[in-house]
């Protein structure tokens, strides 16, 4: 009985442009979240606990942190 041929690999190597590429830290999506959730509350916090601006709380709060840690 003859040896059954292995399926071809592919290949997962990866090209490289030969551009210089900055590498992005590595994020952990819980801890993101978490930062941007304390955050956003501390937000609403400041403008006297009004509601109705949640979204934008959130947002302002996002960018804030990505900033803070040069998130992209």
């Amino acid at each position: 009985m003859p040896a059954k041929k292995k399926a071809p690999q592919k290949d997962t190597t990866k090209k490289t442009t030969g551009k210089a590429k900055t590498k992005q830290p590595e994020i952990n999506l819980q801890w993101f979240l978490d930062e941007v959730k304390k955050r956003a509350y501390e937000i609403f916090l400041e403008r006297g606990a009004g509601h109705g601006n949640d979204l934008g709380d959130w947002i302002k709060a996002e960018s804030e942190i990505k900033e803070r840690y040069g998130i992209k």
